[in-house]
């Protein structure tokens, strides 16, 4: 296990998407532990009020199929890409949501729905990208992950990348907030946002670059080296 822990470690693809899903888990928990509490500082709102505004974040959710098939048609960069891009805006905008007014009460409805949108195309990619990498080694060398492979060792740093967000973000959230408000946590995440996208442009793969045909179909014939097509 140790072998193939290092082999994975040692791909930029996937400490790119490890780093991202941290990143992405840490803005989701932090910002919701702090969400009902700001609602019912600012509208007054109770929790059943509260419970249903968190359903503009998780709806857009069900956009999820139509990203992952993004992924797989273009590869995983420029969707995650987009998503932790439009997160950026959207972050820093949340400080004008201020007074107990009907306009900002729209505004703040209007800015989940779409950070719902941004957290599914910067969290589908990533996830997929998991796959695409060990299948990417695989086919560079046949074996090297012995014969049941490492899908669930692929998975178990993608949960605990995910985890680690889930620890920290919630504490930075809560610290910020109860020191600085709810104005500078929010474009503190932004900032915290920002370091997610940049690695997953640098080094996060495209379709393209998933060698030995996948999903491509196609297959490498290691005899000659060559790639043909399935028949």
């Amino acid at each position: 296990m140790k072998h193939c822990i290092k082999i994975l470690l040692k791909s930029p693809r996937l400490l790119a998407a490890l780093w991202g899903l941290f990143v992405e888990a840490g803005l989701m928990m932090g910002f919701d532990a702090t969400l009902a509490l700001f609602l019912q500082r600012t509208f007054g709102w109770n929790s059943t009020a509260a419970g249903i505004l968190f359903l503009a974040i998780f709806l857009p959710g069900f956009i999820s199929p139509l990203v992952g098939w993004l992924a797989d048609k273009y590869g995983a960069k420029w969707p995650s890409f987009f998503g932790f891009c439009l997160t950026l805006p959207l972050l820093v905008c949340f400080r004008f949501v201020t007074e107990n007014t009907i306009q900002h009460k729209i505004l703040l409805g209007f800015l989940l729905a779409f950070f719902g949108i941004a957290l599914a195309f910067a969290n589908v990619p990533l996830m997929a990208e998991i796959t695409y990498v060990i299948e990417a080694k695989a086919a560079e060398e046949p074996g090297i992950f012995g014969e049941k492979g490492v899908y669930g060792l692929g998975y178990g740093l993608f949960t605990m990348a995910f985890a680690l967000g889930g620890t920290i973000g919630p504490l930075w959230a809560g610290y910020v907030v109860d020191s600085a408000g709810w104005g500078t946590m929010t474009w503190s995440f932004s900032i915290w946002a920002a370091s997610g996208a940049l690695p997953i442009c640098i080094w996060l793969g495209g379709r393209a670059e998933r060698p030995g045909g996948a999903f491509t179909g196609e297959h490498r014939d290691t005899t000659t080296n060559q790639t043909l097509p399935v028949t």
